[in-house]
């Protein structure tokens, strides 16, 4: 296979996935240029910025045009420019990027596979923090409604203590007013004068007036009273 110089691409933002993004802006220009070959990028240079790549399109002929048209149009947000290549691209060159092509590919694939199954982790542990939240939240309320419960047993108590001390001081407040009705009624009854004398304490049941002393001293007589068929 004939050597063949491809167009070196410098200044590319040493980010994730850089080749497929770098890939897509050149597409765009895909109908002007042609369909790319192959895009090989140089080796991960992690304590680098930038990187670099080989590109090669499937019309070798362009490569000079396409150097010239991509440094003036560009890499939007980029200072990625172009050049051809002094050195010719060997057989053993593109070799190695054609076996290498699909090893990184199908790293790409593990990665966006474990990407899904951690987003669809975090979407999980993401629901289980809002049910535990909501779970602490239904927790703190139930709390808040049995610190309510008892204070309102507490005020409660106090109540029916306050009526039970209420019901005793009515109760002694009644006793008082009935001792105190008594007391009344008992001035209010008439009071019956007793002689001293046993004699004297007869009285009139006709007349209840008191009968005469005179008449209490005579000595009792056997003697029928004329009414009565004495003399």
């Amino acid at each position: 296979m004939q050597a063949e110089h491809d167009i070196m691409v410098h200044g590319i933002p040493n980010v994730p996935d850089a080749n497929g993004i770098l890939r897509e802006e050149l597409d765009v220009h895909k109908n002007k240029l042609g369909p790319i070959k192959w895009l090989r990028m140089g080796p991960n240079r992690g304590f680098h910025k930038t990187n670099y790549a080989f590109l090669r399109y499937e019309d070798a002929s362009v490569h000079e045009e396409a150097a010239t048209f991509l440094n003036r149009v560009g890499i939007p947000r980029t200072s990625i420019w172009f050049e051809i290549n002094p050195r010719p691209t060997t057989t053993d060159h593109h070799r190695q990027e054609e076996s290498v092509t699909p090893r990184v590919s199908g790293l790409i694939d593990e990665l966006r596979e474990e990407k899904r199954k951690l987003e669809q982790k975090t979407k999980e542990l993401e629901q289980q923090r809002r049910e535990a939240d909501a779970a602490k939240q239904q927790a703190s309320n139930a709390r808040s409604e049995l610190t309510e419960n008892r204070r309102l047993m507490s005020d409660l108590h106090d109540r029916v203590n306050q009526l039970e001390v209420s019901k005793h001081q009515l109760q002694a407040q009644l006793n008082n007013s009935r001792d105190l009705v008594r007391d009344l009624l008992a001035e209010q009854e008439p009071r019956t004068w007793i002689p001293q004398s046993r004699n004297l304490s007869r009285l009139s049941t006709t007349t209840n007036e008191f009968v005469s002393v005179q008449l209490l001293a005579r000595p009792t007589t056997n003697k029928n009273h004329r009414f009565n068929g004495g003399p």
